[in-house]
């Protein structure tokens, strides 16, 4: 790949918006053109959908479309579509298999090195992003970046009325997410809050339990004894007034003293107000896999398919974690895990059923870095690798399989498995 330098981005954007000219009538060809311009290996755009509440996939150019589309919904401030187009701020870098927040593995997979994602907007409000990936490491982030800001007005030309937001339309982005899926996190007006934000460790603990009550009070001496067990009436109740201070101030820059519209106190009841505007992706997540299961039970599995997607797609890994202070939730953190796996296995029925084995590959291979030691994602994964003439494939997949179930559970591959083996000469 030949780049320029960082003051040339500028210069060669124009020359890549006068290339582009003759590809407007069609979006497919204009991401195609900008992506070989720049010579990358993929280009995607994604698009804020109607409900204002997540963005979606309208297409990806390139050698890895189909690593691509192993995730077409991203909920607004996931992964780097949701985050970018929330925050509308730009992201790059030359270490993206380091980068947690892009949360398609399958990408990772294809070798994947450097990316530069920037935000698109309309009307002054956020409408989407595009992202353009390399497997060179090397690529000058910073000449990518400029190229991008200076042809993303040609993306913008060329998507069809049809997907562009309606005039007058409002973008409902929650001022307060709180992402309990993963790492801990909470977005206030489109920013990531650093751990610096919360001045005691205890605020994080705390916002964490309210949090998972759904607004169910909880008494000040249950919360001091959960906090400082075994410490007197009088030290906790100081104590909490502090931690208290600390989390309202971090959820709600600018409030006025003693005012809160999350965390609410009334005759000493504590409690998380679920009627102030906010989104918690673990409540959208159970929300989701109920409406899919409802939907189901009555034979709708074509209507299921979008909140099963959905409720995947939140799904950034256990609840809380890498917190080693959060051994009390690991009973629901358990369950949490077992609710995303049965979601997946719908959704890899459906998939199937449709003859979508290249979705249904990408879900199974997501879902076993959360749970390797699943034996039946791993039999599916290989049945379906087999059934696509991906045998190499296969044969590693099998191997991994039996390498983990020594690893977790000090096991032999049980007969069924073993039998798989037929299939992969």
């Amino acid at each position: 790949m030949t780049t320029g330098t960082v003051g040339s981005a500028g210069l060669e954007g124009l020359v890549i918006r006068g290339a582009l000219a003759d590809r407007l009538g069609s979006l497919e060809s204009v991401l195609d053109g900008i992506r070989c311009v720049c010579g990358a290996d993929d280009c995607e755009l994604f698009l804020v959908d109607p409900s204002g509440r997540e963005v979606f996939l309208v297409d990806c150019e390139g050698h890895d479309r189909a690593a691509f589309m192993e995730r077409t919904r991203m909920p607004l401030g996931v992964g780097y579509a949701g985050m970018i187009t929330l925050q509308q701020q730009s992201r790059f870098t030359n270490h993206f298999q380091h980068d947690r927040s892009f949360v398609r593995k399958a990408v990772k997979r294809r070798g994947i090195r450097s990316f530069v994602g920037v935000p698109l907007n309309h009307a002054g409000r956020p409408l989407g992003y595009l992202g353009v990936g390399w497997r060179d490491d090397s690529v000058p982030l910073q000449w990518g970046l400029r190229v991008l800001e200076e042809v993303k007005s040609m993306v913008r030309l060329a998507i069809p009325p049809r997907l562009l937001p309606q005039t007058g339309s409002v973008m409902h982005a929650a001022p307060l997410v709180i992402r309990c899926f993963g790492p801990f996190e909470v977005v206030r007006d489109g920013r990531l809050l650093p751990a610096s934000a919360f001045a005691r460790r205890k605020a994080l603990r705390l916002l964490q339990t309210l949090v998972l009550r759904r607004g169910a009070p909880m008494h000040r001496d249950e919360l001091i004894e959960l906090l400082w067990p075994g410490v007197s009436a009088r030290s906790g109740a100081n104590r909490l007034h502090g931690v208290l201070n600390v989390l309202r101030s971090a959820l709600e820059a600018g409030r006025s003293a003693g005012a809160s519209r999350y965390i609410v106190c009334r005759d000493n009841y504590y409690f998380f107000d679920n009627q102030a505007p906010h989104c918690i992706d673990l409540f959208d997540f159970l929300d989701l896999v109920a409406s899919a299961r409802a939907l189901q039970r009555q034979g709708g599995d074509e209507r299921a398919l979008g909140p099963l997607e959905d409720a995947v797609a939140l799904y950034r890994g256990d609840l809380f974690a890498g917190d080693t202070d959060s051994e009390s939730f690991d009973l629901l953190r358990v369950n949490l895990r077992h609710s995303y796996l049965d979601a997946v296995r719908a959704l890899v029925g459906l998939r199937i059923h449709w003859g979508q084995a290249d979705h249904a590959i990408a879900l199974l291979r997501t879902a076993l870095g959360f749970e390797p030691e699943a034996l039946d994602l791993h039999e599916a994964l290989v049945t379906q690798l087999v059934r696509a003439g991906r045998i190499s494939e296969a044969r590693q997949q099998y191997d991994c399989c039996r390498a983990a179930l020594r690893r977790y559970v000090d096991l032999e591959l049980p007969p069924r498995i073993t039998a798989l083996e037929k299939l992969l000469h």
